[in-house]
Protein backbone atom coordinates (compact mmCIF):
# COMPACT_ATOMS: atom_id res chain seq x y z
CA UNK A 1 0.00 0.00 0.00
CA UNK A 2 2.90 2.06 0.80
CA UNK A 3 4.31 2.00 -2.82
CA UNK A 4 1.05 3.07 -4.05
CA UNK A 5 0.72 5.83 -2.21
CA UNK A 6 4.27 6.44 -3.68
CA UNK A 7 3.36 6.12 -7.22
CA UNK A 8 -0.28 6.63 -7.38
CA UNK A 9 0.75 6.65 -11.45
CA UNK A 10 1.15 3.06 -11.41
CA UNK A 11 -1.68 1.61 -8.81
CA UNK A 12 -4.05 0.87 -11.77
CA UNK A 13 -1.78 -1.28 -13.31
CA UNK A 14 -2.28 -4.55 -11.11
CA UNK A 15 -5.96 -4.39 -11.91
CA UNK A 16 -5.13 -3.78 -15.63
CA UNK A 17 -2.94 -6.74 -15.71
CA UNK A 18 -5.60 -9.03 -13.90
CA UNK A 19 -8.33 -7.80 -16.63
CA UNK A 20 -5.81 -8.68 -19.91
CA UNK A 21 -5.18 -12.17 -18.45
CA UNK A 22 -9.21 -12.71 -18.52
CA UNK A 23 -10.21 -11.36 -21.44
CA UNK A 24 -6.69 -12.60 -23.24
CA UNK A 25 -7.33 -16.50 -21.78
CA UNK A 26 -11.56 -15.78 -22.05
CA UNK A 27 -10.79 -14.93 -26.19
CA UNK A 28 -8.03 -17.42 -26.30
CA UNK A 29 -10.97 -20.09 -25.20
CA UNK A 30 -13.74 -19.02 -27.74
CA UNK A 31 -11.29 -18.80 -30.81
CA UNK A 32 -10.75 -22.90 -29.24
CA UNK A 33 -13.75 -23.70 -28.98
CA UNK A 34 -16.89 -21.92 -30.20
CA UNK A 35 -16.34 -22.76 -33.72
CA UNK A 36 -15.45 -27.04 -34.00
CA UNK A 37 -14.77 -26.17 -37.40
CA UNK A 38 -12.17 -23.66 -37.35
CA UNK A 39 -9.80 -26.59 -36.27
CA UNK A 40 -6.14 -25.36 -36.55
CA UNK A 41 -6.49 -22.19 -37.52
CA UNK A 42 -8.58 -21.49 -34.42
CA UNK A 43 -6.13 -22.85 -32.22
CA UNK A 44 -3.38 -20.94 -33.78
CA UNK A 45 -5.78 -17.69 -33.54
CA UNK A 46 -5.63 -18.48 -29.46
CA UNK A 47 -1.82 -18.95 -29.39
CA UNK A 48 -1.46 -15.55 -31.11
CA UNK A 49 -3.70 -13.71 -28.79
CA UNK A 50 -1.98 -14.85 -26.35
CA UNK A 51 1.02 -13.93 -27.30
CA UNK A 52 0.30 -10.43 -27.20
CA UNK A 53 -1.78 -10.49 -23.99
CA UNK A 54 1.27 -12.31 -22.25
CA UNK A 55 4.11 -9.33 -24.14
CA UNK A 56 1.93 -6.75 -22.89
CA UNK A 57 1.23 -8.64 -19.08
CA UNK A 58 4.95 -9.28 -19.33
CA UNK A 59 5.68 -5.34 -19.76
CA UNK A 60 3.50 -4.21 -17.14
CA UNK A 61 4.71 -6.72 -14.60
CA UNK A 62 7.98 -5.27 -15.63
CA UNK A 63 7.16 -1.39 -15.40
CA UNK A 64 5.94 -2.17 -11.81
CA UNK A 65 8.53 -4.44 -10.63
CA UNK A 66 11.67 -2.67 -11.93
CA UNK A 67 10.81 -0.13 -9.98
CA UNK A 68 9.00 -2.12 -6.55
CA UNK A 69 12.82 -4.32 -6.98
CA UNK A 70 15.04 -0.98 -6.59
CA UNK A 71 12.95 0.65 -3.72
CA UNK A 72 11.71 -2.27 -1.80
CA UNK A 73 13.47 -4.79 -3.38
CA UNK A 74 10.24 -7.36 -3.59
CA UNK A 75 11.10 -9.72 -6.20
CA UNK A 76 7.40 -10.52 -6.78
CA UNK A 77 6.34 -8.61 -9.98
CA UNK A 78 9.81 -8.75 -11.83
CA UNK A 79 8.96 -12.82 -11.31
CA UNK A 80 5.83 -12.69 -12.99
CA UNK A 81 7.25 -10.66 -15.69
CA UNK A 82 9.95 -12.93 -16.49
CA UNK A 83 8.05 -15.89 -16.18
CA UNK A 84 5.35 -14.74 -18.79
CA UNK A 85 8.22 -13.68 -21.20
CA UNK A 86 8.87 -17.07 -22.36
CA UNK A 87 5.09 -17.48 -23.48
CA UNK A 88 5.41 -15.16 -26.55
CA UNK A 89 8.72 -17.07 -27.53
CA UNK A 90 7.21 -20.59 -26.77
CA UNK A 91 3.90 -19.23 -29.49
CA UNK A 92 6.50 -18.33 -32.21
CA UNK A 93 8.09 -22.21 -32.17
CA UNK A 94 4.59 -23.19 -31.97
CA UNK A 95 2.59 -21.09 -34.74
CA UNK A 96 5.24 -21.39 -36.55
CA UNK A 97 5.89 -25.30 -36.29
CA UNK A 98 2.39 -26.48 -36.20
CA UNK A 99 0.95 -24.45 -38.83
CA UNK A 100 3.65 -24.89 -41.25
CA UNK A 101 3.46 -21.46 -42.43
CA UNK A 102 7.43 -21.40 -43.49
CA UNK A 103 7.88 -24.72 -44.46
CA UNK A 104 12.00 -24.77 -44.34
CA UNK A 105 11.92 -23.68 -40.41
CA UNK A 106 8.91 -26.14 -39.84
CA UNK A 107 11.10 -29.09 -40.54
CA UNK A 108 14.00 -27.71 -38.54
CA UNK A 109 15.30 -29.13 -35.16
CA UNK A 110 14.09 -25.91 -33.58
CA UNK A 111 10.46 -27.10 -34.16
CA UNK A 112 11.34 -30.64 -33.16
CA UNK A 113 13.14 -29.43 -29.75
CA UNK A 114 9.80 -27.22 -29.09
CA UNK A 115 7.05 -30.05 -28.82
CA UNK A 116 9.70 -32.35 -27.12
CA UNK A 117 10.28 -30.21 -24.27
CA UNK A 118 6.72 -28.08 -23.85
CA UNK A 119 7.24 -29.16 -20.03
CA UNK A 120 9.79 -26.52 -19.98
CA UNK A 121 7.82 -23.21 -20.50
CA UNK A 122 4.99 -24.52 -18.43
CA UNK A 123 7.83 -24.85 -15.62
CA UNK A 124 9.18 -21.58 -16.34
CA UNK A 125 5.58 -19.74 -16.33
CA UNK A 126 4.54 -21.48 -12.72
CA UNK A 127 8.24 -21.68 -10.70
CA UNK A 128 9.67 -18.38 -11.16
CA UNK A 129 6.49 -16.35 -9.94
CA UNK A 130 5.53 -18.77 -7.75
CA UNK A 131 9.19 -19.21 -6.20
CA UNK A 132 9.57 -15.95 -5.77
CA UNK A 133 6.22 -15.48 -3.67
CA UNK A 134 7.36 -18.61 -1.97
CA UNK A 135 10.80 -17.04 -1.30
CA UNK A 136 9.34 -13.94 0.24
CA UNK A 137 7.21 -15.36 2.36
CA UNK A 138 9.85 -17.88 3.90
CA UNK A 139 11.94 -14.24 4.84
CA UNK A 140 8.53 -13.57 6.84
CA UNK A 141 8.35 -16.68 8.49
CA UNK A 142 12.22 -16.27 9.05
CA UNK A 143 12.36 -12.62 10.75
CA UNK A 144 8.49 -12.42 11.51
CA UNK A 145 8.92 -9.10 8.97
CA UNK A 146 8.12 -8.27 5.68
CA UNK A 147 11.08 -8.57 3.98
CA UNK A 148 10.58 -4.73 2.09
CA UNK A 149 11.14 -2.59 5.16
CA UNK A 150 8.90 0.33 3.64
CA UNK A 151 5.90 -1.95 3.58
CA UNK A 152 6.67 -2.19 7.75
CA UNK A 153 4.12 0.26 9.60
CA UNK A 154 5.11 3.31 10.43
CA UNK A 155 5.30 2.63 13.98
CA UNK A 156 7.68 -0.47 13.97
CA UNK A 157 10.11 1.52 12.22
Amino acid sequence: MEFDRRHPNLQWLPNVIAILFLGVTGTALAMNFVSPTAGLSGYLLGLVTVDFGMVAVAVMAWIIGRKLWREDHDPRYLAAAIGFAGLPVWGVFETVCVSYMIPALSLSLACTFSTDYAYIAIAWLILVPLGSVLWDFWVYLETGELARPSLAPAESR
